[in-house]
């Protein structure tokens, strides 16, 4: 190697310097990097967990509502079912009741043709008893 001049080796350490320098400058440039990702995860992690919290409270009011729904429906199952029963004995009734009528129509029937033979008798006496 050859010698180096007081020249080369202070321009050799003013080079090194600055290298020096940019280390430096990017090392605290890297060092603002790492706390301002580390401000954006805490950032994040709270408004996952702000987020979190109001979903399980979402949670909690639509389960609550769905409960409701759900002894509604089971309300109104068994009104439908009483309902069901009832109309099946109005059914029962109304079979029973035209068989009622028909019998009073067979009945009237009778009686019209008793009353029919009453009259035609009453007629026949009044004849006999007019002469």
């Amino acid at each position: 190697m050859m010698a180096q001049g007081p020249s080369e080796q202070a321009r050799f350490e003013i080079l090194l310097e600055e290298v020096r320098a940019d280390q430096r400058i990017l090392a605290e440039g890297h060092s603002l990097l790492d706390a301002k990702i580390d401000r954006l995860i805490q950032q994040m992690n709270e408004q996952f967990a702000m987020a979190n919290q109001q979903l399980v409270a979402v949670t909690q009011r639509m389960t609550q509502r769905l409960s409701g729904v759900e002894t509604a429906v089971l309300e109104l199952s068994h009104r439908t079912g009483s309902l069901e029963t009832a109309v099946q004995g109005l059914d029962h009734r109304t079979g029973s009741l035209e068989t009622a009528v028909q019998e009073l129509g067979h009945r009237t029937g009778s009686l019209e043709t008793a009353v029919q033979g009453f009259d035609h008798r009453l007629i026949v006496h009044e004849q006999l008893h007019q002469n």
